[in-house]
């Protein structure tokens, strides 16, 4: 009961016309749209800076071989869960866009002796968004695969151990000397 004569009080201090109400809300929305586009923290489309962009780890790309490589095996011994780990030699590499200056100075001694020098300078390209600079890459290399251990059941049978070493060796450019294969124990 109180809370419905709180409601009415209000009510009635906030009568307004049609007109007005309708303008009233319209502000409202207004004002409500301002605030979001604040909240969003999206960048004018003016902006200078480059989007920024991820590099990739090394972890992720390990993750995905194993996953890759589960599925292999899992094919061909029937195992649905085998262990696999995947060791990398080196995480990714990039290649950077660089400028060579080229200098070349030739000199001529009075005695009649000519000297030649000459002097290369190497700088990468550095691009500048919002006073910080990076480097600008141009190729990026994945990480190197060392080797491979794999726990499944069938590992023990020659036959499937040999269908699975080749199958990986293949698919992750590695001599088989690098794969192993071991019986699950379960």
């Amino acid at each position: 009961m109180e809370k419905s004569k709180t409601f009415g009080k209000w009510a009635s201090k906030l009568k307004l016309e049609k007109r007005g109400t309708v303008l009233f809300v319209i502000g409202l929305a207004g004002i409500a749209l301002i605030f979001l586009s604040t909240l969003t923290g999206q960048q004018k489309s003016g902006s200078s800076s480059p989007p920024a962009v991820s590099m990739p780890s090394a972890a992720a790309y390990q993750a995905d071989m194993e996953e890759r490589v589960r599925q292999i095996v899992a094919g061909i011994s029937g195992d649905r869960a085998p262990d696999i780990l995947v060791t990398l030699s080196s995480g990714y590499q990039y290649i950077y866009a660089s400028d060579t200056k080229k200098t070349d100075n030739t000199t001529t001694a009075s005695s009649g002796v000519t000297q030649k020098q000459s002097d290369d300078q190497q700088t990468h390209v550095i691009l500048n968004a919002g006073g910080n600079g990076s480097a600008l890459p141009i190729t990026e290399l994945p990480p190197t695969v060392r080797g491979v251990v794999i726990v499944c059941r069938g590992g023990g049978n020659d036959r499937t151990r040999q269908d699975i070493v080749e199958a990986v060796t293949v698919a992750l450019g590695i001599p088989s000397t690098n794969v192993c294969v071991a019986e699950s124990a379960e």
